[in-house]
């Protein structure tokens, strides 16, 4: 602790960065100082703890785990499934109705006005209104827009039934290219926009 105020001290009243090997270096006795302090004084173990509790829908929190059990057994399109559901849940909470943007559903047209070309141009026009919508929430709920559109992008596409049950799951690819890095980033990312969808 005193190593690190040192380090706090320089930077914040002189300018001086600390030295990347510095910081380094250190990691490992901070871990040390967090595992020996949870386990003296809370009596949790520090592999134990994780940002997923910060969670609030019990729901969620353990759909995040389940995803992350299935991505370390090496399941990836099952790990990759289950965070496209826990997003689904955490946009369509049970009794409550988030203020969100949702674009108009695409309507049926007849196959006079389909043989025209209107069947494309209205596909074109729904996309966009699809992508308006996340991008303006995104911006609202004050989570980065490019990290939910790719998440979107690398997880199944899932239809769901009209009793919010997935009905089928579509896979894009093996998702063997997504890696631990990917995947935790978007598990963090849920994390984030849990709380703060919580929080509207």
């Amino acid at each position: 602790m005193e190593q690190l105020n040192k380090l706090r001290v320089s930077f914040k009243h002189y300018g001086t960065p600390p030295h990347a090997q510095t910081v380094r270096d250190l990691l490992p006795r901070a871990r040390g100082f967090f595992e020996n302090v949870l386990n003296t004084y809370c009596g949790v173990s520090y592999a134990d703890v994780s940002l997923i509790d910060l969670v609030p829908d019990q729901e969620v929190r353990s759909l995040l785990r389940d995803a992350q059990a299935s991505f370390s057994a090496g399941t990836k399109p099952e790990a990759l499934k289950i965070l496209k559901i826990a997003l689904h849940k955490l946009e369509n909470p049970i009794g409550h109705k988030l203020p969100l943007l949702q674009a108009p559903p695409q309507p049926r047209l007849p196959s006079e006005m389909q043989r025209a070309g209107w069947g494309q141009y209205l596909d074109q026009l729904h996309t966009f209104l699809d992508a308006s919508a996340l991008r303006t929430n995104a911006v609202m709920v004050g989570i980065d827009p490019v990290r939910y559109a790719s998440l979107v992008r690398n997880t199944p596409a899932i239809l769901w039934n009209p009793f919010g049950h997935p009905s089928q799951v579509i896979l894009a690819s093996t998702y063997e290219s997504v890696s631990e890095s990917d995947f935790n980033d978007m598990v963090d990312f849920l994390i984030d926009y849990a709380v703060k969808l919580a929080e509207m």
